[in-house]
């Protein structure tokens, strides 16, 4: 039945390539959109620390007030980190960074926290809980990227949303192509199936070599769809990496591992599934 199944593959060349090509595209597909969510997910851990507010102090308030205030703005949801940021140090930093300007010019900085979120979807409620405090400066105490922070709020929401979405439906998407190419399979090669059933060959002995081609051409579609995505990856890399964005290393060996063996279960699945009505001679 090995046999039977490789020489099956020889004979029908043309099908073994519509099949493995079909595989492979979806595979690919399917890889792209799992490393694009991947990237979202960890983006979206770090998004928090990349968005800071700064609380600007009431002039004269005394170092045990701005402790006080610092504790209480720790215990709010969604706050991650808050730091102090005495005047005197901000002030250097300017006249460091910008002598020209820095001049003959006194201190004009107050006294600031630097709040660092673990969730940026709190943003807005965090800054009203901190403006409300006695020790802020009133009316503008609290300063941040409104819009920016509601932006990438908005499209991490919407990719996560769409994502599972978007992944099931290439998922469908997929099987369907897969069966339906190995059921044409099958009818191409209606004439030898009816041969073998006229000499009396039993079900499983037509069945078993259609499920190990299913699994030969998987397998080779899932390897397939690794070296799209490796070169799509390099290829990105290189381009991006001009703009100085990092990317981490391609997993090269879990993925060419986790496609083949994927490919393999998925076409033994869609042959199993294409296969199991009767295979009568019309």
């Amino acid at each position: 039945m090995v046999g039977e199944a490789f020489r099956a593959l020889r004979r029908n060349l043309a099908m073994t390539f519509a099949s493995i090509s079909t595989g492979a595209v979806t595979f690919f597909l399917l890889g792209m959109l799992v490393f694009a969510y991947s990237f979202a997910s960890d983006y979206a851990r770090i998004v928090p620390g990349m968005f800071d507010m700064r609380v600007f102090l009431r002039d004269g308030t005394s170092l045990d007030k701005i402790r006080k205030s610092a504790n209480y703005i720790r215990t709010i949801p969604g706050v991650s980190k808050v730091t102090l940021i005495p005047k005197e140090k901000a002030w250097e930093k300017m006249k460091h960074d910008q002598p020209s300007i820095t001049e003959g010019i006194d201190n004009p900085f107050p006294d600031q926290l630097r709040v660092i979120l673990s969730d940026i979807r709190f943003s807005d409620r965090i800054a009203t809980q901190i403006q409300s405090l006695p020790t802020v400066v009133p009316d503008d105490g609290v300063h941040y990227l409104r819009q920016e922070q509601r932006l990438a709020n908005a499209a991490l929401g919407a990719f996560g949303l769409i994502g599972p979405e978007l992944f099931g439906l290439l998922v469908i998407a997929s099987w369907i192509l897969i069966y339906n190419t190995v059921r044409l399979t099958i009818l191409s090669r209606r004439v030898e199936i009816r041969i073998m059933q006229l000499v009396g060959a039993p079900p499983s002995m037509i069945r078993i070599p259609f499920l190990i081609e299913g699994i030969i051409q998987g397998f080779f579609a899932g390897f397939v769809a690794a070296l799209l995505l490796f070169g799509s990856y390099a290829f990105l890399k290189s381009q991006l990496m001009q703009q100085d964005i990092q990317f981490a290393a391609f997993p090269t060996i879990p993925t060419f591992l986790r496609l083949s063996l994927l490919g393999a279960g998925y076409g033994w699945a869609c042959s199993f599934f294409a296969v199991r009505a009767p295979l009568t001679y019309r």
